[in-house]
């Protein structure tokens, strides 16, 4: 693992430290659907979050240059 990515994983570790008992619990509950799952499901998984992460982000800047209203 590069420096780089290892302080990408150390950020992750402290966002899920800040997390409450429920947000963990989601969060773990998440990530053993994903270590569980088929190479397939894990892609048809990341399209899900990703879908939901840009979903996200549209919501919370509207006037983003490049997007349509």
């Amino acid at each position: 693992m590069s420096k780089a990515e290892k302080g990408t994983v150390q950020g992750m570790l402290l966002q899920f430290a800040h997390l409450g008992t429920t947000g963990q619990d989601e969060f773990i509950g998440m990530m053993n659907e994903f270590l569980l799952s088929s190479p397939k499901q894990r892609r048809a998984l990341t399209r899900q979050w990703k879908q939901h992460m840009t979903t996200r982000e549209q919501a919370s800047c509207p006037g983003k240059p490049g997007q349509h209203s």
